[in-house]
């Protein structure tokens, strides 16, 4: 059991190691990383759209919105694709 917790409190710390360099606070002086940033958001915002699209086809409305992970991904999907 202490093996396991020691583990993950080692992968808690990397974790945010991880998102600290992703972390940039001066974003708009690095327009490379930037650019960068916004092409991948787009890709994935894009990738995940298609995957909601023809999950709602191959299981049908009913069958999709029957599981809360499901509901859940829409969701997000739908703050994804609606920029503030």
């Amino acid at each position: 059991m202490q093996v396991i917790l020691i583990n993950s409190l080692i992968n808690f710390k990397w974790y945010f190691i991880f998102l600290k360099v992703l972390e940039d606070v001066y974003l708009p002086s690095r327009p490379k990383l930037e650019k960068a940033l916004d092409n991948l958001n787009y890709f994935f915002a894009i990738v995940f759209a298609l995957e909601f699209v023809l999950k709602i086809i191959g299981l049908g409305m009913v069958g999709y919105f029957s599981s809360f992970w499901n509901c859940l991904d829409s969701l997000i999907v739908a703050v994804s694709l609606f920029p503030f």
